[in-house]
């Protein structure tokens, strides 16, 4: 097997490794909430097993994310099973049950929320392939968020975020990447200017 040059970079990327047990004997399973990761990742089920729901990173809007740069930035306001009427209901997604040596594959950008039983033990790697493209667009994107002062209207400097992100990186990437501007900008416009 020839590992890739694409293959190999990501490898390099790791932006974590996490060992991940539910060890409440008597209580309930663990809950991940509804979020979504800035990255690619695996989840390998070690012992027990771990349900998990998984839906595109096109239903942000239908998910209610919390503010970008807050403490529950990526987590859904929702909460599954809660009084509110279930979004999952209309919106299609997937199930997924791991039991030991399973792996599962999540997208970046994907939202997914998971239950882990006592007894469930799993690895979880995560990487981001595009941190060096993400960074390198990190001026373009102050500039078009009104951040600074280089005489670049913000209006030029978003339509050159955009077409130079959206040519980086995969669609679906650019996609979440994109959202995450917009609710940006969004809250920028709330703030008072000095």
């Amino acid at each position: 097997y020839t590992i890739s040059e694409e293959d190999e970079k990501a490898t390099q990327t790791l932006t974590s490794l996490l060992l991940w047990v539910s060890a409440e004997k008597d209580g309930p399973a663990r809950i991940s909430t509804l979020h979504y990761d800035l990255s690619e990742g695996l989840i390998l089920q070690l012992s027990g097993a771990k349900r998990i729901l998984i839906f595109s990173a096109n239903h942000s809007k239908e998910f209610r994310p919390h503010a970008i740069h807050t403490p529950f930035d990526r987590q859904s306001k929702l909460e599954i099973g809660g009084e509110e009427k279930d979004p999952l209901q209309k919106v299609q997604g997937y199930q997924a049950v791991l039991n030991p040596g399973d792996v599962l594959y999540l997208p970046y950008g994907y939202w997914h929320y998971i239950e882990s039983p006592y007894g469930s033990v799993a690895i979880t790697a995560r990487w981001n392939p595009y941190e060096d493209t993400i960074r390198r667009l990190s001026n373009f994107k102050c500039l078009a968020l009104g951040l600074g002062n280089t005489g670049i209207p913000p209006g030029v400097a978003e339509v050159l975020y955009k077409n130079v992100l959206k040519s980086s990186v995969p669609e679906p990437v650019a996609k979440v990447l994109l959202q995450r501007f917009y609710a940006e900008k969004e809250e920028c416009s709330k703030k008072p200017r000095p």
